[in-house]
């Protein structure tokens, strides 16, 4: 038997082994085991190879290794894969599609869908399949009310008056400083700490002091919500001049995020369904 399918199968397979063995001692086989004709993998069956050497084989053939995986996955259907399986079968299937029907890796989910890869809902599937398979969805915003705001301190004090409001701060963030007439959201010195103080409910005086001293470094090293947020900069680009975002706000939803993007020229653009 094919080593990548021994080593599919999950530790907690040995009650399903004993379960398959004890089924074919009393009703014997009631469907065989599926094998590529032509490599000898086993496509659907290695815990009833495995409960009995001498299950029943049957043999069939295959095109290539994707439609091996399809045919895996949908043979599966009967015993319960965990989610992590599950999540590894999905990448498998979307890096073959990737590979040898030369598709563009953020295309391959959609792909895989047309091929009826998945014996699953489709939103099921695509809230496993990460980011990188299936592109990013842009969610645009509705037309909100021109602000003014006077200068800084003008701003964060109705920003912080917006969100106790639970209203869209978005307005005010993309609002001119009457001073230098600049959008506010570009004058923020210190982009990332402020819009996580924002979002964890910081008082007025660290939004403001956020907002106008530049960060310290202090050579410490980048940790994962940096890394994050870095990598969000680099995949969310402006619609209008591909610039990168002046700062982000991530919501985490699990294993999904939703992101608001805020630009330099004032633009914010929010993308939901993120897996980073």
């Amino acid at each position: 038997m094919s080593e990548k399918y021994l080593n599919q199968m999950q530790p907690e397979s040995e009650d399903q082994i004993l379960a398959l063995r004890d089924s074919y001692r009393k009703v014997g086989p009631i469907r065989e085991i599926l094998v590529n004709k032509k490599t000898g993998h086993i496509i659907g069956g290695a815990h009833r190879k495995v409960a009995v050497p001498e299950w029943p084989i049957k043999e069939i053939e295959v095109e290539d290794e994707l439609q091996e995986e399809i045919l895996s996955i949908h043979d599966n259907t009967q015993r319960q894969m965990s989610q992590t399986e599950t999540i590894s079968r999905i990448e498998r299937i979307c890096e073959l599609i990737h590979r040898l029907k030369a598709v563009p890796l953020e295309d391959c989910f959609q792909a895989a869908l047309k091929l009826g890869a998945f014996p699953y809902h489709d939103d099921y599937v695509r809230s496993l399949c990460p980011l990188r398979y299936r592109g990013t969805v842009r969610v645009p915003l509705p037309k909100e009310p021109v602000v003014e705001v006077k200068n800084v301190e003008d701003a964060v004090e109705k920003v912080v008056e917006a969100r106790e409001k639970l209203v869209s701060y978005g307005p005010i963030l993309k609002a001119k400083d009457i001073e230098t007439g600049k959008p506010f959201v570009a004058e923020i010195k210190n982009p990332d700490a402020f819009f996580d103080a924002l979002h964890t409910g910081a008082s007025k005086e660290t939004l403001l002091r956020h907002a106008i001293e530049e960060p310290v470094e202090e050579g410490k090293e980048v940790g994962e919500p940096s890394k994050l947020k870095e990598q969000v900069k680099l995949l969310l680009r402006c619609p209008h001049c591909n610039g990168e975002p002046k700062g982000v706000f991530i919501d985490d939803l699990g294993n999904k995020h939703r992101v608001l993007a805020i630009y330099l020229d004032g633009e914010l653009a929010r993308y939901e369904g993120e897996e980073l």
